[in-house]
């Protein structure tokens, strides 16, 4: 068992990046702003880049929409039953933004670097904005 850790742990055994090809000195923890590729991977690279000089800081206002249409549809209503509805309308309705080079597709609520309005929750923040 000693011998099999310590051919584990021979220099032999390990690895340097430089060897397989990623210069060490350009990507990594801390160089994301330095450097024009931080990853060694182009994928990573690409989204990256598109993240931070294509994607546009917004203000989505899809979901407050669509929930104003399930409210003014159902008025008469309950409220439990319009909140729901409202619901059903965001989730059967809203747009699912799927961006070139995701492995997991889809957002948690609104397009990247966009703000999403909920009304269902506040909306008085707007009137200040």
């Amino acid at each position: 068992m000693a011998a099999a850790a310590e051919r584990m742990a021979s220099p032999s055994m390990v690895t340097s990046l430089v060897q397989v090809g990623h210069d060490e000195d350009h990507w990594g923890v801390g160089v994301s702003g330095v450097v024009d590729d931080p990853s060694p991977y182009p994928r990573i690279n690409r989204l990256r880049n598109w993240f931070l000089d294509e994607c546009p800081f917004t203000v989505d206002a899809e979901r407050a929409l669509l929930v104003t249409e399930a409210y003014r549809r159902h008025e008469q209503e309950p409220q439990p039953i319009k909140v729901a509805e409202a619901l059903a309308h965001v989730l059967r309705n809203v747009t699912l933004h799927i961006v070139r080079d995701q492995l997991l597709v889809g957002d948690s609520a609104a397009p990247p670097k966009s703000c999403p309005i909920y009304p269902e929750f506040s909306y008085s923040w707007l009137e200040h904005e």
